[in-house]
């Protein structure tokens, strides 16, 4: 019985996902580093999002497929050369945004980095004008990803049977707060700079930035629990509560996390 539900499963992992434009059968993103700007007069994000590779079948890994919808890419590059990658943005398929083709041949790079912007019409972002707010000062965003909605403002498979970790630097005006559903670094308010990092031992994989309890076996940024990221900035005034009482909540409701905590040496890369 045992051996029938893993041959079951396995099947399950390699099908291919209909809602997905991935192909995550020859080569995917295992982590994810972003770095982002949130530009609440524009109501875009822009920024960079570098993707770390595993291929898994290196024959057939000839491009890398990611998903998109109404992204404005700006370049790709290979960050260990800064050599530039073609890179093509297909015509939308209905309901599932655009493809965005990477040329990975003939250096098969491990790491590719994707410069883009958001539409305003973005799916995945919800902007607040400062008058729909209870202090009526400043604006808010709160993003989510589910149920394939990441797509719409990070480059990636936006697929559950992707999963991914991730670190990130954000960047608001200065006097906004912002919170994620991951491991927070060092701050710097001031500035204006929040930095955060999601491994295997943290939480779950990638998801969207959101300041709601999360189940462990799901992305720590995307409700989905797949590959997108679930966030929130919120104005000091009303302070967000921090991972530890996410966590707890989280264990209340859905049982202990299945991975150890990382140790305080743990480092982000």
């Amino acid at each position: 019985m045992g051996q029938l539900l893993g041959a079951l499963l396995a099947l399950a992992v390699a099908a291919p996902d209909p809602h997905s434009l991935g192909n995550p059968q020859a080569v995917r993103p295992r982590h994810l580093s972003l770095d982002l700007t949130l530009r609440f007069e524009e109501k875009a994000v822009g920024g960079a999002c570098e993707l770390e590779l595993e291929y898994v079948d290196p024959e057939a890994a000839t491009h890398l497929d990611l998903d998109t919808e109404n992204l404005r890419v700006e370049k790709v590059l290979d960050p260990a050369t800064g050599k530039a990658l073609p890179f093509v943005v297909e015509p939308p398929a209905r309901s599932l945004g655009q493809r965005l083709r990477i040329a990975l041949l003939p250096d098969r790079p491990r790491r590719v980095r994707v410069a883009y912007q958001t539409s305003p019409s973005a799916s995945a972002l919800q902007w607040l004008e400062p008058r729909q707010t209870t202090s009526g000062r400043m604006p808010f965003l709160f993003t989510q990803g589910q149920a394939i909605h990441a797509r719409s403002w990070i480059p990636t498979m936006d697929s559950p049977g992707v999963r991914a970790t991730y670190d990130a630097v954000v960047r608001v005006p200065a006097g906004m707060r912002v919170v994620m559903s991951a491991e927070h670094l060092e701050h710097d308010p001031a500035k204006g700079v929040f930095r955060f990092r999601c491994s295997p031992g943290s939480g779950s994989p990638l998801g969207t930035p959101t300041s709601r309890p999360i189940p462990p076996s799901m992305p720590s940024w995307s409700a989905r629990g797949g590959s997108s990221t679930c966030g929130r900035c919120t104005e000091p005034s009303r302070p967000a509560p921090g991972p530890r009482r996410w966590r707890a909540a989280s264990t209340r409701g859905h049982g202990p996390a299945t991975t150890r905590s990382p140790s305080p040496a743990s480092t982000s890369s």
